[in-house]
């Protein structure tokens, strides 16, 4: 039983791996894009794969397959840090 959960655990990685790339993909497209009817159609899409890797996330977290590190505190200070330089220039 242990190789099937192996599986399934690779299989769902993939997916949300997938999901991830298709999402940059169509955030890109959204952006890129000349006219407001393609611009709400890839922004649609790009919502949907954005819903479609959160279900995947939240599928793996429940079953501990996806643990995100915590940021430390200087971490957080630091990229709250280079956010008010970018919000200055």
């Amino acid at each position: 039983m242990p190789d099937k959960l192996a599986t399934d655990q690779i299989i769902v990685t993939d997916c949300l791996n997938r999901q991830k790339f298709l999402s940059d993909s169509y955030n890109r497209a959204t952006l890129e894009s000349s006219s407001s009817g393609l611009r709400n159609a890839f922004s649609k899409i790009h919502r949907e794969e954005v819903e479609a890797a959160e279900t995947l996330y939240r599928e793996m977290s429940r079953r501990g397959w996806y643990k995100p590190e915590m940021a430390t505190p200087e971490e957080i200070s630091k990229a709250q840090q280079a956010l008010r330089v970018r919000k200055t220039h």
